[in-house]
């Protein structure tokens, strides 16, 4: 069988590069929060994302261990005539992504506390069951995914209605990838590597770009949620459709078709708790068409300026404050960056009279030296770091002119 072309190793260098890249964009995102379990769940999903990139890497280095020989430019070899030193690396890449995991649940549990550090402690014990017993591989796979699934879930529960589409976002990235380490597991890729050696890679790559999306782009697309949703059920469809054919119609390795019948379970929650996104989304639009859209829309504005942690913001970019929501702040006396009520020693800024606590706006001078509204210079020693003002925050700083 092939085990690795040129394109296929290309591809997985990207694919790993990529998957590095998103954890140092995420624990940056982490570094920035001032919100401490904020900085807990982001740091997880950093050190996770890191983790798995170090997995893949001993994966991609294990292979050239397989006993084979070159044709050409591609690498042939028989899985069965591993050595002991692939055994090895297999064993510890797995025990990698692993731990990432595992910590990534911890901080969950600690930020969370009802599950009383149960969930790490059973991550404790499927690795420890891998490395006495590594047949039972994909039944410690389907622990761990269903976990993953069960904390995405809940952080979209957690964070405002505007960013709930993010979690379709991370949801899709996840399934891209996980599809991806499907087709790597040796009884698919025997038959994937002779028809498309770099799809497995390929499917990572498409997936770790979704998931670094959100911090390219504008936040305000994510509030218009009902197309990832759709997206996201469209994914989980298919996979009950074609899991069945893919069991009957290939002879599965039987610890592989338990990680598919298991994963039923995730798919099913996933959906149910998709479709009823979908319709919260479709009620939003019924309330806002009706006659009561401004106090509807000021009602959501001040539940989401009030909501002292909101996970999903860490997986996007900053937004720009709608005018709306600068209003709320200036007559709350709140703080626009950590959110706190304002004590006696503020900033105010000089053009649009935006309100920044002491610490934040020495830190913002430090950062971007830019208001969040017009975008003066807080410090008018320094130089802004902002290369370009977009018209959304023209519009909110003409708006404030006018007034």
């Amino acid at each position: 069988m092939i085990i690795f072309d040129p394109f296929e190793r290309a591809f997985w260098i990207t694919a790993i590069l990529l998957l590095i890249f998103c954890s140092i964009l995420f624990l940056n995102s982490g570094r920035k929060s001032k919100n401490f379990e904020e900085k807990r769940i982001i740091y997880g999903f950093s050190s996770f994302s890191f983790c798995f990139a170090i997995s893949r890497l001993i994966f991609f280095i294990s292979e050239f261990f397989v006993e084979g020989y070159y044709l050409g430019h591609i690498y042939y070899g028989e899985i069965s005539q591993s050595s002991l030193i692939f055994d090895f690396l297999l064993l510890l890449g797995h025990i990698t992504w692993m731990i990432g995991m595992t910590f990534f649940i911890s901080l969950f549990e600690t930020t969370v506390k009802f599950t009383k550090y149960i969930l790490t402690i059973l991550s404790i014990i499927f690795i420890i069951i891998i490395i006495v017993q590594f047949s039972l591989l994909y039944i410690s796979i389907a622990f761990f995914l269903t976990i993953l699934f069960f904390i995405i879930i809940w952080l979209s529960i957690k964070s405002s209605q505007e960013l709930k589409g993010i979690s379709a976002f991370i949801f899709i990235g996840v399934i891209f990838i996980g599809i991806g380490a499907f087709l790597t597991t040796w009884s698919i890729k025997r038959i994937i590597n002779s028809i498309f050696p770099s799809l497995p890679p390929i499917l990572y790559i498409i997936g770790t770009l979704i998931l670094i999306s959100p911090n390219y782009i504008n936040p305000k697309y994510f509030s218009h949620a009902l197309p990832f949703w759709l997206i996201l059920i469209t994914f989980l469809i298919l996979f009950s459709i074609f899991s069945p054919i893919v069991i009957i119609g290939f002879s599965l390795n039987i610890y592989v078709t338990i990680l598919l019948l298991i994963l039923y379970i995730p798919a099913i929650i996933m959906l149910v708790y998709s479709i009823n996104q979908i319709k919260n989304v479709l009620i939003e639009k019924e309330k806002i068409g009706k006659k009561d859209d401004k106090a509807h829309k000021d009602k959501i504005q001040k539940d989401k300026v009030q909501k002292e942690t909101d996970f999903l913001k860490l997986f996007t970019r900053p937004q720009i404050l709608t005018e709306t929501e600068i209003t709320f702040y200036k007559e709350q006396k709140i703080c626009l960056v950590c959110k706190n009520r304002l004590s006696r020693s503020v900033y105010l800024c000089p053009r649009c009279d935006a309100l920044y606590c002491k610490n934040c706006s020495i830190a913002l001078s430090n950062l971007e030296n830019a208001c969040w509204v017009c975008n003066t210079a807080i410090d008018e020693s320094k130089p802004i770091k902002q290369s370009q003002k977009s018209e959304e925050v023209m519009d909110i700083r003409d708006g404030n002119h006018k007034s």
